[in-house]
């Protein structure tokens, strides 16, 4: 986050991106700890050995990484996203053991400089939102990409915020049913025609 910061304050535009491994966990509950242990350390190598326009490399969670790139021409979010998709091309190998992996990729972009109350231009999205803003959109569009099965980067748009918050709005609907008199279920009645009798309902 540091160089980020320092990178926008310099006025350089940044890229930034989301990387969580997929089914990391079921590897490593297969193969055992030490094996994810080691298959963190591999891929924290390849990612760390990229070059321009990424700059910059870091774990930040069990199977979650970040990276940040120049984005100072129109071809650097595409160099970006090909040159992480192709970490993962090829297989990773631990001892005898060899792994096919494939992550849920998520971009987003800032612009610097950053003004004097910490913010800065975001091209992609709303301006003038703050750099924790940025790592969000990164973050949503890797949710984008892990829901979408894995295996795929997604660039952040502004849509996809508002449809993860009208998601999010129905859920708490849903959860409140009951509880407020908003909700409630209704059955009408199914009338045998010939006899006049009730012989079911539906809802």
């Amino acid at each position: 986050r540091g160089i980020a910061v320092e990178a926008l304050a310099k006025g350089d535009a940044i890229g930034i991106i989301y990387i969580n491994i997929d089914r990391f966990q079921l590897l490593n509950n297969v193969h055992g700890h030490q094996f994810g242990n080691q298959l963190i350390k591999q891929i924290s190598g390849r990612l760390r050995a990229l070059e321009a326009p990424i700059f910059a490399a870091a774990r930040i969670g069990g199977n979650e990484f970040t990276l940040l790139f120049e984005n100072k021409s129109d071809n650097a979010v595409s160099e970006a996203k090909h040159a992480v998709e192709a970490v993962f091309a090829a297989p990773f190998k631990v001892g005898e053991i060899e792994a096919a992996l494939s992550a849920s990729i998520g971009i987003a972009t800032a612009d610097g400089p950053l003004d004097p109350s910490g913010k800065s231009n975001w091209p992609m999205a709303l301006e003038n939102e703050s750099l924790n803003d940025v790592f969000r959109a990164a973050d949503i569009a890797q949710y984008y990409a892990k829901t979408a099965g894995g295996g795929v980067t997604r660039i952040y748009s502004k849509e996809m915020e508002i449809a993860q918050r009208r998601q999010q709005e129905v859920q708490d609907c849903f959860r409140t049913i009951g509880e407020d008199d908003h909700f409630w279920l209704a059955y009408q009645a199914i009338v045998d025609l010939r006899s006049g009798r009730v012989v079911g309902a539906e809802a």
